[in-house]
């Protein structure tokens, strides 16, 4: 077992540095600038204050805004008018391996009164943060990140889309939906995650919850919630059978917002640290679910090889292409660096993983000629 764990030392050191570059290049001045444009702090460069988002030409100036800005990162975007006065805006990075496989992030930017910082500025704040981000790299699976419309009178512009994705047959593996993620007056770093306790939002919440907790890098207080809220976004993927969380500060609790809902709820409101670290997590798991390219500096190990793993995430077995190489041992390890597999032999093609608890692992690949290592995710 020393071996072992001393062979797997390198690649999950650099799993964890890579990943780590993600949390590192959330940005909390980039993220208090898209919360004082959306709410009226700053105006637009070369345009001016938006008037509000709760009117409907207020919500088309903030629709046309957010889609130039995610235009900015190079993304596919698509002003998504599903109705005479309704926008959701939605922008695409295609995946690399998996482009008919889909995660998506979202948040809604329509609100009920003038500045609404917090509900829910900061959710679309953190959605332009993770589309920024992740727009420079080539993601396995498709991210589409999706910013609804007139979630505030009846989540219009999610049912729509949920709705189109069903009769479209689209395979939507989990949504991300951050509504309200800036307020923790008593620093106690409590925040909530909401699911629906359907095996498919489970899965996801599971997954979220392994990167939650084998991360160093916040000092967050999660609290699940099955049977959760259906008033925010999540709710219109719900009730299509898909999976999907609801990310959101600590709605049951005697610290919400009390400007909830009105012209008080404002960015200096915000406490800035819970805010930077609850974003930065989400678009961490973003990261982790759709499998980034991230680079690596060993010349033994390369991401880019050509053995394809799949399904990946996996709820039970997961199998190997190897176009090149025959694979003579698997091995795979947990975040704390144990071993959970060992397997050998002339010509590897599958692993049972049906024993596996939720997680993220590190998967290693030995061949004739090298060794590879894959991040793997495993869902109950």
């Amino acid at each position: 077992m020393k071996t072992l764990l001393f062979l797997f030392l390198i690649p999950f050191s650099l799993l964890c540095q890579t990943y780590k570059s993600i949390i590192d290049e959330v940005d909390l001045d980039s993220l208090v600038f898209n919360v004082e444009i959306l709410s009226r702090e700053k105006p637009i460069p070369h345009y001016g204050l938006i008037v509000d988002r709760s009117s409907q030409i207020g919500r088309e100036i903030t629709a046309n805004y957010l889609y130039s800005r995610l235009l900015s990162f190079g993304l596919d975007v698509e002003l998504d008018n599903y109705s005479e006065i309704g926008n959701n805006v939605i922008a695409t990075k295609i995946g690399r391996k998996y482009p008919d496989s889909i995660f998506i992030i979202s948040a809604h930017y329509d609100a009920v009164e003038r500045h609404c910082a917090d509900d829910n500025a900061s959710g679309t704040s953190a959605v332009l943060e993770a589309a920024r981000i992740i727009s420079k790299y080539s993601p396995e699976y498709t991210v589409i990140f999706a910013l609804w419309d007139e979630e505030e009178v009846g989540l219009k512009g999610s049912k729509d889309y949920a709705k189109n994705a069903t009769e479209n047959k689209e395979n939507i593996l989990g949504v991300l939906n951050l509504d309200m993620i800036g307020y923790d007056s008593n620093d106690d770093g409590l925040f909530e995650v909401h699911h629906n306790n359907k095996p498919e939002s489970i899965r996801l919440f599971n997954a979220f919850n392994s990167i939650y907790q084998n991360s160093s890098a916040f000092s967050l207080d999660m609290r699940e919630l099955s049977n959760g809220n259906s008033n925010s976004d999540q709710a219109s993927f719900w009730r299509n059978n898909y999976g999907a969380i609801h990310i959101i500060e600590a709605y049951n609790s005697n610290d919400f917002n009390p400007n909830y809902h009105t012209s008080a709820d404002r960015l200096k409101e915000f406490n800035l640290e819970y805010f930077h670290k609850l974003s930065a997590l989400s678009i961490e798991t973003l990261a982790k679910l759709a499998v980034l390219d991230l680079p690596t500096n060993l010349n033994e190990l390369s991401n880019k090889s050509i053995i394809e793993v799949y399904p990946n995430p996996t709820i039970d077995y997961v199998y190997y292409n190897d176009f090149e190489n025959k694979i003579s041992k698997i091995e795979i390890f947990d975040s704390k660096g144990l071993e959970m597999l060992s397997q050998n032999g002339l010509n590897i093609k599958s692993s049972d993983l049906s024993y596996l608890a939720s997680g993220v692992y590190t998967l290693v690949i030995t061949t004739n000629e090298k060794l590879i290592h894959h991040q793997l995710i495993k869902l109950n």
